[in-house]
């Protein structure tokens, strides 16, 4: 969340983040995942890797993003993540 934060207020203002931050806190289908370990599979950004730990964690299909990072994610086979871009999200959505 904290990196939302970063990124919204750089983008737009802190008041467009802390509303952001305040709405997602608050919708029915959003889910908090603490992952208990650190798979370390990206080793060109670490910081990277909270969100590849929390998909693993929270089982998820995807991890959607243009950072060009997650690419490594495709040699490697286990655990196995599916990183997608916002094209291909909305595809997915669309069908």
């Amino acid at each position: 969340m904290l990196e939302y934060e970063e990124i919204i207020q750089h983008k737009y203002s802190i008041t467009t983040a802390n509303t952001l931050l305040t709405l997602l806190s608050e919708l029915p289908n959003i889910y908090y995942i603490h992952p208990h370990y650190q798979w370390k599979l990206i080793e060109s950004d670490v910081e990277d890797n909270k969100y590849c730990d929390c998909a693993i964690a929270g089982q998820a299909d995807y991890i959607v993003t243009e950072d060009r990072h997650f690419e490594a994610l495709k040699n490697i086979p286990f655990p196995s993540i599916t990183a997608i871009d916002i094209n291909q999200f909305l595809e997915i959505l669309q069908s």
